[in-house]
């Protein structure tokens, strides 16, 4: 139960903050609207005034002038030609002016606009006054408050000219007080009463288009007299759709005892097939929702446990990782109150009520890469929202009849299913045909999405893609020799599989499909795999006496006006084929055998069972067998068995009260490393406790130390392979050699022992790898020295002839930026850096104290091409604030490129700010360690640094603006852009980091640390861009946008094309790796 309570309570999470997302956007967008109407300084709209006030006063041409008289003539003329002649009516004016004054004292004759009368009810004496013309005596009676009834005098009609005449007519009575006019008969006449805190207006209803922000307040129904009647008790829930019983979901279920498939694994993959390859989840929530109740073994059950893996679903549905899905931000740690929790449990119902909306979207899909043997190319994807049901239809274009031909077909299969729409939203660039078409055929109000906006046309475009992932997974599940041109062929079953997936709007409890055709029958229509290969039944009646009985085919769907049967395409004469006795043949789904997999699983089942049941003095029989092995190979490393071997022949068994001599390696001693071993190693071991062996008695494993190389077990003596003339003359040497030493008894030799046996080695190994990661470094902080081919860093930069006078300046220069200039050069230095002593740092903060290093690169398209950045170590500063900084991706940029040669007009340039980090504040100092050997002589002359240089050589500098390296400085950098930016109008993306936007102005720029790629629309947009970022920051632009990221740009804006590029990449790398070119 706490688990179900956590699922609901996390959805319920999840639908609020949906709701509240589309609040907010909702009230920012209202805002924005209301204060842009207000702003009588908004540049836009002073820029449209003054086009306005500025009217052209230049007197027209003769020619012109001309031209105007005779106009002026020609609509005279028409004028008395009208005026002559005597079949048309015409307006004309009166030849003397009248007056005619307005008394206030002159009431107007006013009547109620009653939703709780039936009728329209109007008093005699209100007839009699406005002169209304009687036209029979009337028979109604009606019922009063005060209980009692009144009887009609006449059947009148009122003066409302836009009416029909069943809407006008009215009864008359004497004692009726006030007229009353019906809102109820009005509606009859498809019109739309609007009541409002000001008054009531009546419209009709085509003219109206109501949307509303939230649910309603109170609901009521109109009863069968015609009047509206609200519930004084609102109870949500009062109109709630019908379910299936208990007894009739039973019957349904039944059918799982039809087909005898042979197993549930088989039938899940068969009908993981059968509905399009559907994922997991999507699956198993159409599941539980009912969607696919009496179809055999489909439960959530056998779902789980046997959801196939297959290649066909990750083809259709397998999308980009999206990005902060497991965000590794510490979230601080909330506490409950748990004496609140106490008292009388609650049992909290949640509904949501629906509005039906009856509106539907359309759209095109691009082009299918194969053109159909019908000639079809597109797909027309409408979308219901109330049922949330997914409608295609094939195109052969895109023109108008082919539009109108594939709508009406739409069109009618969702009027069949009672749904009749009245709002129809379409793309911004449908033709004026297909608007007119909609407005006159069905009567439905036409609504266009604004360029470039999205978010309005969501329904259609989420719509397209799951149908694409669904029909992409469809075809690839299709058999190998299916013929691509029959795709279309797919469709109408690909319609029923996807809608079976989806849930109602309306009626969350059931399918889109159930929504529009009612539960699906898969008894009476069984549905196969799209596409797999079928071996079609030839009827007796149709094939010759020893034809055979079947014909190849491919299955294209089922047909929905037949009991069972198939709709088959024939590969012999290429036409369709409905069949009731099919064999399908998908990947062996419906004929499970025994495959050689299957029967390795068993062979390896089967081995597992004989090991369990296996007695243990068997295996305590082979454990003593490699104990002796090991034994003997320890005899063997040292040495004093050894002279028994020419003597007599071990056992292959050692006895267990043989005293051995111990070895004083606690590794496994191996042959290889026996093989190695000199007599120097072997003599006067040190003594030493016997360690465990490798197996004890209990059978208890030992963790052992893991061994540098792979390791042979010794042959025993009595191997013929031990025996050979080599190896007996190897053996001999070996043993004089032992003799010998044993005879002089040397001293032993710990060092090398201790070589032998080498307790430092993972040391040796962290030693290693640091300085295998140190050379990584340093050759990405590099520059390569075109001789040689060498990366050379910082610090070889300064010392080599060739390069020491150019880099030299180039890192005094980027100290005179950080700090107060140097010789003159800095026009406008930072005062980012200072250079402290070592006492002038707080001692709270001395363990903070970061390190400095140099990133020498060439910048071609920079203007100073030799760029020296001090860039400060970051993972050494333990910052207390967020450091996260928002910048664009490779693909964000690539995107932009693209939307710029799509855009018909735009343009593309880049801009760069000089010292973009160097110019933020810090909300704290952060204390940099630097060697005073890695300081240029003019810079330590400049500020007199050996005055402030440390006991060991150490000059200290003191940050207080962002810097290179600094994990907070690129947030505070863009947050202070942001701040100025804002006050001109500038924006950035709330869900693409880097990507930049304008209220109004038709541009955009991404954003990489401090270059800047905009794409605008007229050059007056990027000069406004440039000049607002000109108040704060030094700016460098590049109109022709060349270069931008590292990326070499060719921008060819006739053709509408752009060439990415990145010269001299190769050739640079095969210099720095030496690699030369093959012949």
């Amino acid at each position: 139960m706490r688990r179900v309570a956590a699922r609901k309570a996390k959805a319920q999470a999840k639908q609020e903050e949906e709701l509240f997302f589309e609040n907010a956007i909702t009230w920012a967008e209202d805002g924005h609207t209301a204060l842009a109407k207000l702003n009588t300084n908004n540049p836009h709209r002073q820029a449209i005034d003054r086009g306005h006030a500025n009217a052209n006063t230049t007197k027209p041409s003769i020619l012109q002038t001309s031209k105007n008289w005779g106009y002026a003539l020609q609509s005279t003329v028409k004028g008395w030609a009208r005026n002559v002649s005597q079949d048309q009516t015409h307006v004309r004016f009166a030849k003397k002016a009248h007056i005619q004054e307005f008394n206030k004292s002159d009431v107007p004759i006013m009547a109620s606009l009653d939703s709780g009368a039936d009728n329209h009810y109007i008093s005699e004496e209100d007839r009699q006054n406005l002169g209304l013309p009687i036209l029979k005596k009337s028979s109604r009676r009606v019922g009063v408050a005060n209980g009692g009834t009144s009887k009609g005098v006449n059947v009148t009609q009122l003066p409302f000219e836009k009416l029909s005449t069943q809407a006008v007519k009215a009864d008359t009575f004497n004692d009726f007080p006030d007229s009353l006019i019906s809102v109820g008969q009005l509606a009859d006449n498809d019109t739309v009463s609007i009541f409002s805190k000001e008054g009531v207006s009546v419209h009709k209803e085509e003219d109206v288009l109501i949307t509303v922000k939230n649910e309603p307040i109170l609901i009521g129904v109109r009863d069968e007299q015609g009047r509206y009647r609200i519930p004084l008790q609102q109870h949500k829930g009062q109109w709630k759709p019908r379910h299936a019983s208990k007894k009739a979901r039973q019957t349904l279920r039944k059918a799982n005892s039809v087909y005898d498939l042979p197993s549930t694994e088989q039938a899940i993959k068969w009908m993981h097939a059968v509905c399009g390859y559907p994922v997991k989840t999507t699956w198993l929530k159409a599941i539980k929702a009912g969607n696919y109740v009496g179809w055999p073994l489909l439960t959530v059950k056998n779902v789980t446990k046997y959801y196939p893996e297959t290649t066909e679903t990750p083809k259709g549905h397998l999308n980009q990782t999206r990005k902060n899905v497991r965000s590794t931000k510490p979230k601080p740690f909330k506490t409950t109150n748990t004496s609140q929790l106490e008292g009388k449990k609650v049992q909290d119902i949640h509904t949501q009520v629906y509005e039906v909306r009856e509106t539907v979207f359309t759209d095109q899909t691009g082009q299918f890469p194969t053109q159909s043997r019908s000639g079809n190319k597109y797909i027309m994807v409408m979308v219901d929202i109330d049922s949330s049901g997914i409608l295609v239809e094939p195109l052969k274009s895109r023109k108008d009849a082919e539009l109108h031909r594939a709508y009406t077909s739409l069109m009618t299969r969702l009027n069949r299913a009672g749904i009749f729409p009245k709002k129809h939203v379409l793309d911004n660039e449908i033709s004026q045909a297909m608007k007119d078409y909609v407005r006159d055929k069905y009567k439905m109000t036409v609504e266009l999405v604004p360029p470039g906006c999205h978010r309005q046309n969501a329904a259609e475009v989420l719509a397209i893609r799951n149908f694409k992932a669904h029909f992409l997974s469809i075809l690839a599940g299709t058999a190998a020799d299916f013929p691509l041109q029959l795709w279309d062929k797919l469709l109408p079953q690909a319609e029923i599989t996807v809608n079976l997936l989806r849930q109602s709007n309306a009626t969350p409890h059931i399918s889109a499909y159930a929504h529009m055709n009612g539960p699906f029958d898969y008894n009476k229509m069984p549905l196969a795999p799209l596409g797999c290969n079928v071996q079609v039944h030839e009827k007796a009646d149709k094939r010759g006496t020893w034809a055979f009985h079947s014909v190849n085919g491919w299955y294209v769907q089922t047909s929905p006006e037949h009991y069972r049967t198939h709709k088959c395409y024939i590969k012999a004469t290429k036409s369709k084929r409905l069949s009731d006795t099919v064999q399908f043949q998908h990947k062996s789904i419906t004929n499970p055998t025994v495959s050689p997999k299957d029967k390795l699983m068993n062979a390896i089942a089967a081995c597992q069972q004989a090991l369990n049941n296996a007695t243990n003095d068997k295996s305590n029989n082979e454990i003593n067998m490699l104990q002796a092995i090991l034994n003997k190979a320890k005899e063997q490393v040292t040495g004093e068995a050894v002279e028994q071997e020419d003597k007599q022949t071990l056992p292959r068994v050692q006895n267990k009260t043989e005293n051995l001599q111990p070895h004083n390696d606690e590794r496994r001693t191996t042959r290889s490393m026996t093989a190695s071993l000199t007599p120097e190693f072997v003599a006067s071991p040190p003594p030493i406790t016997q360690p465990p062996p490798r197996v004890q008695k209990s059978l208890q494993p030992q963790v052992l130390k893991k061994r540098r190389k792979r390791i042979r077990v010794p042959l025993p003596a009595s191997a013929p392979a031990a025996n050979t003339r080599s190896k007996v003359r190897e053996k001999k040497r070996v043993l004089e050699q032992k003799r010998e030493l044993l005879r002089k008894k040397p001293e032993p030799k710990p060092q090398r022992a201790s070589t032998l046996h080498n307790p430092t080695r993972n040391l040796r190994s962290a030693i290693r790898k640091i300085q295998r990661v140190e050379n990584k470094v340093h050759k990405a902080l590099a520059v390569m020295d075109k001789k040689s081919g060498k990366m050379l860093n910082y610090r070889q930069l300064l010392r080599h002839p060739d390069y020491k006078k150019d880099w030299s300046l180039s890192s005094a220069n980027e100290f005179g930026r950080l700090a107060n200039g140097v010789g003159g050069r800095i026009k406008n230095p930072t005062n980012t850096i200072k250079f402290v002593r070592y006492e002038d740092i707080p001692k709270e903060r001395r363990k903070d104290v970061t390190y400095g290093q140099f990133v020498c690169t060439v910048r071609p398209e920079k203007k100073e091409q030799n760029r020296t950045r001090f860039v400060v170590g970051g993972n050494k500063i333990n910052y207390p604030g967020e450091v996260a900084t928002p910048t664009a991706e490779m693909l964000v940029a690539k995107l932009l490129f693209n939307s710029v040669v799509s855009t018909p007009g735009a343009k593309f340039m880049t801009m760069d700010l000089s010292n973009f980090y160097l110019m933020t504040p810090l909300k704290r100092p952060e204390y940099i360690r630097m060697k005073m050997s890695d300081i240029p002589e003019e810079i330590i002359l400049e500020y007199n640094l050996r005055d402030k240089v440390s006991k060991e050589g150490s000059i200290y500098i003191m940050a207080i603006r962002g810097m290179y390296g600094l994990p907070q400085s690129g947030l505070l950098a863009n947050e202070l852009l942001e701040k100025r930016l804002n006050k001109n109008g500038y924006y950035q993306s709330k869900y693409i980091p880097g990507l930049w936007k304008h209220e109004w102005r038709p541009i955009q720029f991404t954003l990489v640390v401090d270059d800047f790629g905009v794409k605008y629309v007229g050059e007056e947009h990027a000069q406004h861009l440039k000049k607002a970022l000109e108040k704060d920051y030094t700016v460098t632009t590049e109109w022709d946008g060349r270069r931008y990221i590292g990326i070499t740009l060719d921008w060819d804006y006739e053709r509408r094309r752009v060439h990415l590029s990145m010269p001299g990449y190769v050739s640079k790398a095969l210099k720095q790796f030496q690699h030369e070119r093959p012949k």
